[in-house]
């Protein structure tokens, strides 16, 4: 009764293209024997990660969530210490968004947060991690980054959406703020650093980049 069961999942390539998941499971058997089974496992697979794609990715924009964020960002501060790497953090936030709202209600200012992330996502680097934070804030990590290359990139970010043309609201600008994180930093902390950029953003005339140093 001590035989033990040892089990695997394997990944296939069919003809078409597509990909099955088969569990195998085997135990010892009678003298050299070993007893083996598979069952397709396909299905529960794609469920699962179906679930965690939804778990972490926004729904309307399809960005990366506040949960993902939460997820990874110990092990990023950590990667950018161990390495000895630059990691920059920024906020982006639509301006005047309240007065699209209550202009023209939410499912305009749905298409308008959906075509922002579109835009932002299309003029980010591909090593830049965006995130939708929340209502109009969205959130991007920049590893490797320092402050100098972060408002380099974030500024192509900011003039793209201020080109942008809504059919309905017309021209559309966003702030941001950015913050380099320090050594041993806190993520509260950093994050902070970048929202106070970003309020001065918004206080100096909005459609900028502001820095925390």
């Amino acid at each position: 009764n001590n035989k033990k069961v040892s089990g695997f999942i394997n990944r296939y390539r069919c003809k078409d293209g597509s990909y099955k998941y088969i569990e195998w499971q085997s135990q010892p058997g009678v003298g050299n024997f070993t007893y083996s089974s598979a069952r397709d496992v396909t299905e529960k697979k794609q469920k699962e990660q179906e679930l965690q794609h939804l778990s972490y990715h926004d729904q309307l924009t399809g960005l990366y969530n506040r949960q993902f964020l939460n997820t990874i960002i110990d092990d990023e501060m950590t990667r950018s210490e161990n390495y000895e790497q630059k990691l920059t953090l920024c906020i982006m936030d639509l301006d005047h968004f309240k007065h699209v709202n209550d202009t023209w209600g939410h499912p305009i200012g749905d298409e308008l947060l959906k075509l922002t992330a579109e835009t932002a996502l299309e003029h980010k680097r591909n090593s830049d991690l965006l995130i939708r934070f929340g209502g109009e804030e969205f959130v991007m990590l920049m590893p490797g980054t320092n402050l100098d290359g972060a408002i380099v990139s974030l500024e192509k970010i900011r003039e793209a959406i201020a080109s942008m043309n809504h059919p309905v609201t017309g021209k559309q600008t966003i702030s941001i703020g950015i913050a380099e994180r320090m050594k041993h930093e806190s993520f509260f902390d950093w994050y902070k650093r970048a929202d106070e950029a970003l309020y001065r953003a918004k206080r100096g005339g909005r459609n900028r980049v502001e820095a925390s140093v």
